[in-house]
Parts: structure tokens; sequence; C-alpha cells
């Protein structure tokens, strides 16, 4: 009796936070991936030009040949779709589906610049469930399942605070964006199609080579609005989403509708990244301007 008293209890823990089995693996594939990566980081490995001018290196195809082997072995019945291998097992014959960039700025990666990640979601009809991001040579760990809360390094991410000076008082008196000095990740060509009393009261972050990466710092409140251009893709993007998304944050197109993922084409047109609170604002901001 006691030991199925035990048993029960454990699944009841379980069921508490969704997805918990399909997120625990993810985490920690997407850790041995970042191994894999960090043994060519820095270390010149061989690259080449993909179609559409991208590029890819060895380290890239070196993780996606292992979380495909190691994902797939441990769910057969999913579908597959990664930046490397698209096509292979698409997602419109699988109810649940894995969505995989071995390595989320690959340019960076290339130019020994560490803001670069591993990037690993499960979705499910058109959003996804769970998402892992691993940056190795920054030591970061994101993981969230939907319904639950995103943790960094096993620590939950808590709400950022006021702006330096500002209580929290004087914060819900000032327009959304105004209330915090984090940053906002926008083109210059972008930037300068906005209005003026905008601009002047807001910070364009330094660049950032992994989008992946960008979202999860959103997620943080390291930065306040993420602009996304036209041509991202589902693997860009899906793993981060969650995070962002359990930390109160939305990832929307022009209309405000949240990305849905792998319905007759991987890419997305312009999308806008921005804690909930702000993202009415900025919509209204950016309606109407030709931001492509």
């Amino acid at each position: 009796m006691r030991r199925n008293a035990v048993i029960l209890q454990k699944q009841n823990n379980e069921n508490k936070v969704p997805h918990t089995a399909d997120l625990e693996l993810i985490s920690r594939l997407a850790r041995q991936a970042g191994e894999i990566g960090l043994r060519f980081f820095g270390r010149n490995p061989k690259t080449w030009t993909k179609a559409g001018d991208s590029p890819v290196s060895e380290a890239d195809l070196a993780i996606d040949a292992f979380l495909k082997e190691k994902l797939l072995a441990a769910r057969p019945d999913y579908g597959w779709i990664s930046e490397e291998t698209a096509d292979e097992r698409p997602a419109a014959e699988y109810k649940r589906y894995f969505i995989v960039d071995p390595i989320d700025g690959t340019r960076g990666f290339i130019n020994h610049n560490p803001q670069w990640c591993v990037s690993i979601a499960v979705a499910e009809a058109g959003r996804p469930l769970a998402g892992a991001l691993y940056c190795p040579a920054l030591g970061e760990h994101y993981t969230a399942a939907a319904g639950g809360t995103a943790r960094l390094n096993g620590a939950v991410i808590e709400p950022a605070p006021a702006a330096a000076g500002e209580t929290m008082a004087e914060a819900a008196t000032m327009p959304a964006l105004r209330a915090t000095s984090a940053p906002i990740v926008c083109r210059k060509v972008d930037w300068q199609k906005l209005p003026l009393s905008f601009t002047q009261g807001a910070e364009r972050a330094a660049p950032i080579p992994s989008l992946a990466y960008r979202l999860a710092l959103l997620a943080r409140g390291r930065l306040s609005a993420v602009f996304v251009r036209p041509g991202c893709h589902d693997w860009d993007i899906a793993a981060s989403d969650v995070i962002l998304q359990n930390c109160g944050g939305a990832l929307v197109d022009l209309a405000g509708r949240p990305v849905r993922y792998c319905e007759q084409s991987f890419r997305h047109g312009f999308l806008l990244g921005a804690k909930q609170a702000k993202l009415k604002e900025l919509l209204d901001i950016v309606s109407g301007l030709d931001l492509g």
C-alpha cells in the first residue's frame, strides 16, 4: 500500500507541471549538444554558405545529427523540424514534433562571439509546449514548459524590477516603455522610421547575433522589446517563445496574433516581442509603418 501511495504521489507531482518529461528530455540533450558546440567554438570550424547566403558550420551539422538521433530515439512518434533538415519528418504527419536549431547565431559562432545557443522546442497544434535554450559559452541554460515557470540555470526567472531610481508606483504612472531602462532590439533602418517622440526616450540595443537569445534576454527583462524583421524561421524562435510567454511576454505579428508554427511555411513576417504590458503601446507605434 505504501509503495502504491508513493507511486501515485510521484505521478500527481509530475502532472502539476505540463509536459515535464519532454522538457527534461530536451533540457538534458540541449546541454549535451552545447558541449559538442564548445569543441568547435573558437577553433575556426569548416563553414559553407547555404541558400539565402546564410552560413552553416561543421558544428551545426554535428549537433543536428546528434540531436536527431537522440531525440527521435526517445520519441519515435514525434516529427522533426530543423534548420538543417527541415522537411525530413514534416510536422503535418505528426501530432507532436521537435523544432530544432542546432546553433542559433551561427554567424556569431563563426566569429567567436559567445552569444549563440542550442534551441529545442516541442510543439503541437501550431504552438510550443516546451522549450530549452542552452548558451554554453555564456553558461546560461533556459527552460520552460507552457503553463509553468521559466527557469535560468534552474532558478525561476523573476519579473524585472522597476528601473533604477523609480518606485513601482512611479513606474506605474509612466508610459509602458518609459518604465524601464532596458534597451530595444531594432534594426537601424527600422529605428529611423519610428516616431521621434518614441526614439528620443528609448535606447537601441547593440547587435546580438542569436534571435533566440535576444528573446531570452527579453524574458529576463534585460531588453524591453525585440523587433524581428521578416524572414525568421520556426527554429529561430519556438523555444524562446514559450520561455517569454512564461515570463509574462508574447511574440506576435502586427495584428497582435501569437506565432503559429509549422503551418504552410516555416518563415514569418515582421514580429514583435515584448512583455504584455508593453505590447499595445508598441503595436500602436508601429501600426502603418513599413517595417521590413
